[in-house]
């Protein structure tokens, strides 16, 4: 899936998304191709935990998502009662759908995916430069 999505020349793209609080600096996966719609991403399945982006601007049924591409930089919301460090690698989150973690998923059945290298840590966000791996399943 992010491979195809990925060849889209400007890197961001509009996609639908089940109303909710803000979302942006979170992480999605493609719920569905066919209505271009997102949802947050979670690491408790192989079909939740693909991420494709993060969103940059949410309007409430639409978002604009930045597209990942390895070796870009992004900003990522972590996980309620993590603390960051630079240089810290994070994953996807498998208890708090959207956000970034730095311990990874060690439940069978959750998916550990990383996605990067914590660069600069802000008040409630991270800087991430991605080096996104392959998801594997527990």
């Amino acid at each position: 899936m992010a491979r195809v999505i990925s060849l889209i020349e400007d890197n961001t793209h509009i996609f639908t998304i089940d109303s909710g609080s803000t979302r942006e600096n979170l992480l999605v996966y493609l719920e569905s191709t066919t209505n271009k719609k997102v949802a947050l991403a979670n690491a408790n399945s192989m079909s939740t935990s693909v991420v494709i982006g993060v969103i940059m601007t949410d309007n409430g049924t639409t978002v604009t998502t930045e597209l990942l591409e390895t070796a870009a930089e992004i900003t990522c919301v972590p996980q309620t009662g993590i603390t960051l460090a630079s240089g810290d690698n994070v994953f996807l989150s498998d208890v708090e759908a959207g956000t970034i973690t730095n311990v990874p998923p060690s439940v069978q059945s959750r998916v550990v995916f990383r996605i990067g290298v914590v660069d600069v840590i802000n008040v409630s966000t991270a800087i991430i430069a991605t080096s996104i791996g392959q998801p594997i399943e527990l």
